[in-house]
């Protein structure tokens, strides 16, 4: 049953092979001796970055990389010498999640992805003072990306607008509501609207469903949580 699993989690792993799994704590430079290997990462006193191997000359040369359930910082998987993850520079993951790649020979392709919840810090527009947040954090798989924002302290408003970024460029405009609107004070009776503006990675936020403006002036919020194609 193992042997089963293995080969549907990692198919151009070897049929058969016992994988080895390898502990990974810290940073490293990983080299040929990783293929064909998990690697279990824990981690609790800083993020880390391991950078892959050479994918030139190694094709088909296969890893496997795990946030353990112990992992509470974030792992980022990069390429050497400008090689890419499925045309990106990096990847990443934390607790629980699972991304196996493989060399096709001059770059990285990801044959499967579990995700994981990632922290990133956005960046607000239409304020004088910026909210303060309890969290932003995205969760990836391939090309879908939720990301999601919980506001801990409303900013205060400097223009009619309410915009924020999320990690990634979108593919398109995706839309969701948002909750515990508040508008110049006042607490808003029904849900706000979230927008993303296709080949940016940028969204706009508005009061109300309708695509409402909002008060230039005195405390605004809204949580947000969407999830958009990666372009």
């Amino acid at each position: 049953m193992r042997k089963i699993l293995l080969l549907i989690l990692f198919p151009l792993f070897v049929y058969g092979q016992d994988l080895t799994i390898v502990s990974i704590t810290d940073a490293e430079a990983l080299t040929s001796t990783a293929f064909s290997k998990i690697l279990n990462c824990t981690g609790t006193s800083a993020d880390y970055t391991l950078d892959l191997p050479t994918a030139v000359g190694n094709e088909g040369g296969s890893i496997a990389i795990k946030g353990n359930s112990a992992l509470t910082k974030v792992v980022t998987i990069q390429g050497v010498s400008g090689q890419l993850i499925d045309g990106e520079a990096n990847r990443k993951l934390s607790t629980d999640g699972l991304i196996v790649v493989v060399s096709d020979g001059t770059n990285w392709i990801v044959i499967n992805e579990v995700g994981s919840w990632i922290p990133y810090t956005p960046t607000w527009g239409g304020f004088d003072v910026d909210p303060t947040i309890v969290r932003a954090d995205y969760f990836r798989v391939g090309k879908l990306c939720r990301a999601r924002i919980i506001i801990n302290g409303s900013g205060t408003s400097g223009t009619t607008t309410f915009t924020v970024t999320v990690p990634f460029i979108a593919a398109e405009v995706s839309r969701s509501p948002t909750t515990l609107v508040l508008n110049a004070g006042t607490t808003q009776a029904g849900p706000g609207l979230a927008i993303t503006r296709a080949g940016q990675n940028t969204v706009d936020m508005y009061r109300d469903a309708t695509a409402g403006t909002w008060t230039g002036s005195g405390n605004k919020r809204a949580d947000l949580d969407i999830t958009f194609r990666i372009q």
